[in-house]
């Protein structure tokens, strides 16, 4: 019943999201359930991500979100020169990069 009830409750929880899943629970060696809550991006478990990938996958928590609730609030969006490519979000993102030889601050609109 444990088994059933957590992956039901996975499956609701991850039809909110595009990009990611969540594992809810892990099976132990002698076959019962251990609840957890991680985050898998394309396969991957949200720590082994690299920078571009965990960014993604916060865009992705924060689009649910939004969705959910009907909001939409700006996104600070740091070390974003490590990403090559966004999401997309209807969220309005303010990207932090570090750019060199550039040694003052600059803002683009």
């Amino acid at each position: 019943y444990n088994k059933e009830y957590m992956e039901s409750v996975n499956n609701i929880v991850s039809k909110h999201f595009k990009y990611i899943k969540f594992k809810m629970f892990n099976q132990l060696i002698n076959s019962s359930l251990e609840d957890t809550c991680e985050i898998i991006y394309d396969g991957t478990p949200y720590p082994d991500c690299n920078t571009e990938r965990k960014i993604n996958a916060g865009l992705d928590i924060i689009n649910a979100i939004s969705n959910y609730y009907g909001i939409s609030a700006p996104v600070w969006i740091d070390n974003a020169e490590t990403v090559s490519e966004f999401i997309a979000t209807k969220a309005q993102t303010i990207r932090l990069e570090k750019v060199r030889g550039i040694n003052e601050l600059t803002i683009k609109f």
